[in-house]
Order: structure tokens, then C-alpha cells, then sequence
């Protein structure tokens, strides 16, 4: 169980999930969001391999 669940969180690390949530985030009028979750993923992303 504990593989799944860190499978899950880990699927935010990837770029094509990344990607996802952008075009997620536009097709919806949300392009305000866009700069903000590509900078978090960023962080998150770089924090991680640190």
C-alpha cells in the first residue's frame, strides 16, 4: 500500500504531469495559475533532487 501512495505523490514530479495540468489549467480560463504551479513544480522538483 505504502508503494502505491508514494507512487502517486511521485507522478508531481514528472514532466509530462507538469505539462498536464497546464493545458488542464487553460482549456478551463486559468491561465492566471499556469506561472504560479510551473514555479511550485519547480521548487518541489529541485528540492527533491537537493
Amino acid at each position: 500500500m505504502a508503494t502505491i501512495l508514494r507512487r502517486n505523490r511521485d507522478r508531481k514530479n514528472v514532466l509530462v504531469y507538469r505539462r498536464n495540468i497546464e493545458e488542464y489549467l487553460t482549456e478551463r480560463g486559468k491561465e492566471h495559475r499556469v506561472g504560479r504551479f510551473r514555479r511550485a513544480f519547480k521548487l518541489r522538483r529541485a528540492a527533491r533532487e537537493a
